[in-house]
């Protein structure tokens, strides 16, 4: 079950079965569900009113401008285009794994492989 902590929230991510600790700032400690949520669903808004600092948008390739942000899909900030619109995100893939566990599926791409060696 969720944990609170000093105004820290783990809330469970289903396709990667690990918490992830979500810190909303305030100056008080909110206990009602709905108001939590709320307050939560706002912060992620003003969030992704500003632009990402490390996502690069790479013309054409909208897979790989995700992957310039270590965030990925998860990220709250804004991914823009060049020309200041929205990118939206690739939909994930996903498979049930050996042990009943959610897998995102990656596309696998011949680059994949002849840069694989390199670096």
């Amino acid at each position: 079950p969720p944990t609170v902590k000093t105004r820290r929230t783990c809330v469970r991510v289903p396709c990667a079965n690990r918490s992830l600790t979500l810190s909303s700032p305030h100056t008080h400690h909110v206990t009602d569900p709905h108001r939590k949520k709320n307050l939560v669903r706002a912060y992620k808004a003003q969030m992704n009113k500003k632009p990402c600092r490390y996502f690069t948008y790479q013309e054409g390739d909208e897979e790989a401008s995700f992957q310039s942000c270590p965030f990925g899909t998860s990220c709250f900030y804004a991914h823009l285009k060049h020309d200041g619109t929205p990118l939206t995100p690739p939909r994930l893939r996903t498979r049930m794994g050996e042990e009943g566990r959610v897998e995102v599926v990656q596309e696998v791409k011949l680059s994949d492989f002849l840069t694989q060696g390199r670096g």
